[in-house]
């Protein structure tokens, strides 16, 4: 009598422990091959960018103007900025001439003035060079003028 209790105790101690050590043996990778991609022959080429550092916005004279300094510009060209309200589709635009000479220069675009900016709230300045956008910066406008 005693040996079918003792002997079922046993039984489950066995499973018990041969669940445990298979869980152990699922639990570690066992010969995972080392995947390395294929190197192309041509390397794509990077085309140059304009590189920006230092954008914010700022309130001389209590017009908001986009300020940026570039870190490196890739070749002569305009470069745009676009005006959006809280909420609604672009208010105004303004452009500035970028060459070699505009690297590490402080460049300011300020608000056009015959915009009208009365609405407060989270605006955005869209900064884009050639066909590429290169920035986006928001910030809060009180009302105004």
């Amino acid at each position: 009598m005693r040996s079918g209790p003792r002997g079922t105790g046993a039984k489950r101690t066995r499973t018990v422990v041969r669940l445990l050590a298979l869980a152990a043996l699922a639990g570690t990778p066992a010969c995972t091959p080392l995947y390395l991609p294929p190197v192309p022959q041509q390397l794509p080429t990077l085309e140059p960018r304009l590189r920006l550092r230092e954008v914010r916005v700022d309130r001389l004279g209590g017009v908001p103007a986009l300020t940026f300094v570039a870190a490196e510009v890739p070749r002569p060209g305009w470069a745009a900025v676009q005006w959006f309200p809280p909420a609604g589709p672009e208010v105004a635009s303004a452009s500035v001439w970028l060459d070699e000479e505009a690297v590490g220069r402080l460049t300011r675009v300020p608000f056009p003035d015959d915009v009208a900016r009365g609405r407060a709230g989270r605006w955005r300045a869209v900064l884009s060079f050639g066909d590429r956008i290169v920035r986006q910066i928001e910030w809060d406008e009180p009302a105004g003028p």
